[in-house]
């Protein structure tokens, strides 16, 4: 049994070792590419839509009836379940950069890319922003956690781009 062990452990030093560092410690590179958005866009990009198939669903709340599911990166899907045996989809409250929501009262917050946003949900089928603060939240960070390349960090961009979500660099 020790020589099996020993044989294992001596066969792994190589891989181990021929595995590629980081350079400073610094982890590699994204594999994903920033969506970026002009900050005019971004103030008028919150809307209601038709109801949209799921892709990337997240978080889920339940007010007065309705369910809320975030999408991530894109915004709200919106569902009618006050019959609980048939779940209507009202619509997509499209927010980009959305990745979390909360309620209290009749407002709901989320965020907006970096900015907070609060929006009078009394009916939710027509939901309308009434405030936002802006730059309230850092940019998102990749999916992967990897570094972002020079061109896309905040200080190599023009002034006006905001960073809303990440895609998949394929």
């Amino acid at each position: 049994m020790k020589v099996l062990l020993k044989m294992i452990l001596m066969c792994s030093i190589p891989l181990l070792c021929a595995c590629p560092v980081p350079r400073n410690n610094e982890p590699p590179l994204t594999k994903y590419r920033p969506l970026l958005m002009q900050r005019t866009e971004l103030n008028q990009s919150v809307m209601m839509q038709a109801p949209r198939a799921m892709t990337n669903p997240g978080k889920i709340f339940y007010k007065d009836g309705y369910i809320l599911i975030t999408e991530r990166y894109q915004g709200i899907h919106l569902i009618d379940n006050r019959n609980p045996a048939v779940p209507v989809k009202v619509g997509f409250l499209r927010i980009p950069g959305c990745n979390d929501i909360a309620i209290k009262g009749q407002i709901l917050y989320a965020d907006n890319a970096t900015d907070l946003l609060s929006i009078n949900f009394s009916n939710p089928q027509t939901p309308a922003v009434i405030n936002r603060k802006e730059n309230v939240f850092p940019e998102p960070v990749p999916p992967d956690l990897g570094r972002i390349p020079k061109q896309y960090v905040k200080e190599n961009r023009p002034g006006n781009m905001i960073l809303v979500g990440w895609i998949t660099n394929q």
